[in-house]
């Protein structure tokens, strides 16, 4: 039995730091993705200003263009539906309205 808590000791104290290597981790890879969002946007700006009639650039400024399109903000309730829209009575068959909020 203490041979068992001694190794359940060792490997929760492990446990933990591979955790905090984890979470060390992920901030770097968030870190590191938004500075190569940040300079591809970048290259993207100044090939729109000074590269518009390079032909062989045109093609990467679309493929770029299509990747830092705006898409307008999207909100808490876009495109969901509440419980009860829609719902179809069980004698009728036919969809009862929402309720008022």
């Amino acid at each position: 039995m203490r041979k068992d808590l001694e190794l359940y000791k060792k490997l929760m104290s492990l446990s933990q730091a591979m955790d905090m290597l984890n979470e060390k981790l992920k901030d770097t890879l968030s870190e590191v993705g938004a500075e190569a969002y940040s300079a591809a946007l970048l290259v993207y700006q100044a090939g729109r200003i000074h590269g518009k009639d390079v032909g062989s650039l045109n093609d990467v400024l679309d493929d770029l263009g299509r990747r830092f399109a705006y898409r307008g903000r999207k909100t808490a309730d876009s495109g969901r539906k509440t419980a009860d829209s829609g719902r179809k009575t069980a004698d009728s068959g036919k969809k009862t309205p929402d309720a008022p909020k």
